[in-house]
């Protein structure tokens, strides 16, 4: 007998299932909800580890504050102490440099007259050189009877790169004819750079007569 070649019918089970799946209790080995316990424990533990950490390092940090601020409090008697010196020091050495500057001249004489020899007109004599506190003047005698002469010298002064280096101002502050008729006395102020207080007025000339007198 052959076999035959037709497709055999679907496979009947020898009994019917009866089974409710709903019903039937969870036999997985690892539960669901055993898992999302576990990893929000897990979760929970690590942000306590690391708010832990972090108090760890607060209180550190606190504790450093502290031991900081206990050592500037112990060095600050000293520290009041040294500021007070420094400032005693600097008031001493203001004063100091006050005197200095009293007593050491801001201008040398030697070289003053060697900068008005180098500018000395030829038809002027210098009677004098006075040098006061803040500035210096000349009293002069101009042999001629042009009164441009004493001007001029003063343009000159002014007009001098060394002079200037030193001077704030140089004018020609007085002019007289003598009685002769032939010379002019003059007054030249110079003002040091710097200085404030003002020149002393100098003694008032005397007039010159009237030549029918």
């Amino acid at each position: 007998m052959k076999p035959s070649k037709r497709p055999a019918g679907p496979i009947l089970f020898w009994h019917p299932n009866f089974r409710i799946a709903s019903s039937l209790p969870d036999t997985k080995v690892i539960r669901t909800s055993f898992a999302v316990n576990a990893v929000a424990v897990a979760v929970t533990l690590g942000l306590g580890a690391l708010v832990i950490q972090q108090q760890m390092q607060i209180a550190e940090v606190t504790d450093r504050c502290a031991e900081w601020q206990a050592t500037a409090d112990g060095h600050r008697p000293r520290f009041e102490k040294a500021a007070q010196l420094q400032k005693e020091f600097a008031e001493g050495e203001k004063k100091v440099r006050q005197i200095d500057e009293f007593v050491t001249p801001r201008l040398q004489a030697s070289d003053l007259l060697v900068l008005i020899a180098e500018t000395l007109p030829r038809l002027i004599i210098l009677d004098a050189i006075e040098m006061y506190g803040d500035g210096v003047r000349l009293r002069g005698t101009v042999v001629d009877a042009s009164a441009s002469i004493a001007k001029g010298y003063a343009d000159q002064l002014a007009a001098s790169p060394a002079i200037t280096a030193l001077m704030e101002s140089v004018r020609l502050s007085s002019q007289n004819r003598d009685q002769g008729g032939n010379r002019f006395t003059f007054e030249i102020d110079m003002k040091l750079k710097g200085q404030k207080t003002p020149a002393p007025k100098p003694p008032p000339a005397p007039k010159p007569k009237a030549e029918d007198e």
